[in-house]
């Protein structure tokens, strides 16, 4: 539509205040994320993007601005806000509560945004916004290809509950692909790749795995191509015991996802075994996690038939609260340090796609980190000497930095777990070896930005922009991480 001065809300519709934002709940219909962009590169000129809903006329308010990613006081260009009329299902149906929706957005390439946007418990529409930084306008291209899943509570999200960590999770794993989680109500789960093709102006919906083995586009994970092989714990060779890998993360029962980016540049997702509609009761990590190989490391994003593009990784301890002291490692967090070819045997259907072997990891707490060799737990290390938690810790997200720095984020309160202003905590730490690790940098988020209410999106929040910066879309403003080069 053309450029037209209008005033927001725009045309009498509802549109969640400033200071709605601020509360803990968070349902405000509002997602934005780092893009990058191209016309102006570098730490000072960061390209980001926002979506605002509003409601009767139900529009969307899209603003683009670049800013200095490396100063607490931004210094914001706005290039351009406009109104957008979205279309699609989410935009024409059960729209009573449009402007209150929890709605995510992630990138999918240095000009162009992935949102997702529920509207029952069953599905979403995804729009794929493309910004052309000549004019800094968006083209808009919407999907409603019935693959897309829902938010179990939609009509009265809070961003404290689980279900808006599971079912809006979604993580960029390389330009123009993005791994998403689709709940259909209480029913089924897909970890599910969507491929964005920048020419055609397509975006792929492929279901990877499922809560059932059943309902996949390619065979790897299907129950009806047998059950699958990996090395357990401490157990790099041999014949471990066959299992179906199913991504059981069913609706009433949300999940904790954990997404990791190993050293070697692969993508790695474990779900709890133990499902909650309380992050409290969430715990039981999976001994395995789902891994996806990146495009240039011979992955070839597969509709159907066998994919090389993902495999299973085994190797991880398996316990209800993890390792570490206080249950913080109930979630699963990890960090990969050596991951290697997978040496059991291998059976049909393990010969048609890639296996690995988790031979030493990090179990990563809210304040707490063990490295597991080869099926040995080494000496629990605190990030830092002076800071001890308790049983209200708890571990969010966790990013190699480099190949010898990492970052963790953790909460210090259960009962405020995603949105409470100074309960979010951060350490920067360099890992030296398996019995030492030296903190470079830790703190707690405080201030009028520090409500952690955006869509929960657990261990998908952060992104990395370079080796020395890190940039947050689950605050109600923006957070960013940066240590001198």
């Amino acid at each position: 539509m053309a450029d037209i001065s209008v005033s927001v809300p725009h045309g009498g519709g509802q549109i969640r205040s400033e200071s709605d934002s601020r509360a803990t709940s968070g349902n405000v219909a509002l997602a934005y994320c780092w893009l990058g962009g191209t016309a102006t590169t570098g730490p000072d000129n960061n390209l980001f993007i926002s979506v605002r809903l509003q409601q009767d006329p139900d529009f969307a308010i899209v603003d683009l601005w670049t800013q200095n990613i490396r100063s607490t006081t931004h210094g914001r260009s706005v290039k351009r806000s406009r109104i957008y009329g979205l279309g699609g299902d989410a935009m024409s149906t059960n729209t009573n509560n449009l402007h209150e929706r929890s709605i995510n957005m992630q990138r999918i390439n240095s000009t162009t945004a992935l949102l997702k946007v529920p509207y029952n418990s069953n599905a979403s529409t995804y729009y794929v916004l493309e910004v052309d930084e000549s004019t800094y306008d968006c083209s808009v291209y919407t999907f409603d290809d019935g693959k897309n899943g829902g938010l179990y509570n939609y009509s009265g999200p809070n961003h404290s509950q689980p279900y808006s960590q599971q079912d809006m999770f979604m993580q960029r794993v390389e330009d123009n692909v993005v791994v998403c989680n689709d709940t259909f109500g209480s029913s089924t789960s897909y970890l599910t790749q969507r491929v964005w093709d920048p020419t055609a102006k397509t975006l792929t919906a492929t279901r990877i795995n499922s809560s059932n083995s059943s309902g996949m586009d390619i065979n790897n994970f299907s129950s009806s191509q047998g059950q699958v092989r990996v090395p357990l714990y401490g157990q790099n060779s041999g014949s471990p015991s066959q299992f179906y890998a199913q991504w059981s993360v069913n609706g009433s029962q949300p999940r904790y996802i954990t997404s990791a980016e190993g050293r070697d540049g692969k993508w790695y997702f474990r779900i709890t075994q133990t499902g909650s509609s309380s992050f409290s009761s969430i715990y039981n990590a999976s001994n395995w996690a789902m891994t996806y190989i990146p495009t240039s490391m011979g992955g070839d994003l597969a509709t159907s038939g066998w994919s090389q593009s993902w495999g299973i990784t085994g190797g991880f301890k398996s316990a209800q609260y993890g390792s570490l002291t206080n249950q913080t490692g109930r979630y699963g967090g990890f960090l990969p340090i050596d991951v290697e070819d997978n040496a059991a045997t291998k059976t049909a259907p393990m010969n048609n796609f890639p296996s690995f072997y988790m031979k030493s990891y990090m179990e990563v707490g809210a304040y707490s980190m063990i490295v597991h060799v080869d099926g040995t737990a080494n000496t629990e290390m605190n990030y830092h000497s002076s800071v001890s938690g308790n049983t209200n810790w708890g571990f969010k997200q966790a990013l190699w930095l480099d190949s010898n720095h990492f970052f963790v984020h953790g909460s210090s309160n259960y009962a405020s777990y995603w949105s409470n202003q100074g309960y979010d905590r951060w350490f920067v730490n360099q890992y030296v070896d398996e019995s030492y690790t030296n903190n470079e940098g830790y703190g707690t988020f405080t201030g009028n930005q520090s409500f952690n209410n955006r869509s929960s999106n657990g261990s998908a929040q952060w992104t990395k922009i370079d080796d020395y910066t890190l940039t947050c879309n689950g605050f109600n403003g923006i957070k960013q991480i940066w240590a001198p080069e």
